[in-house]
């Protein structure tokens, strides 16, 4: 039995799998950056500025959510409520 083989195999697939899943995270990073760095979602932030006070980041990820017709969810809801967004506390 060729030992050396198999372990080169299991290395490799265990490459493959930490490659994928950087791939995701780098994906799924620049998507929600391309999502919240348009001028609607911009704009959208400034509005809920005007309407009450939240944090930078939950006001960018409500605007997000509210001019790309997502659901949000979070554990937070009360946070992001009369907003005009749809929300699911998990």
């Amino acid at each position: 039995m060729d030992t050396k083989g198999i372990s080169e195999i299991r290395r490799r697939s265990a490459d493959v799998h930490i490659l994928a899943s950087q791939a995701r995270h780098c994906l799924h990073t620049c998507w929600i950056s391309i999502l919240a760095g348009t001028l609607p979602v911009c704009e959208t932030r400034s509005m809920f500025s005007n309407i009450r006070t939240l944090p930078a980041i939950g006001a960018r990820i409500a605007a997000t959510a509210k001019c790309h017709c997502l659901t949000l969810v979070s554990r937070h809801t009360k946070d992001f409520k009369d907003l005009g967004i749809a929300l699911i506390n998990p």
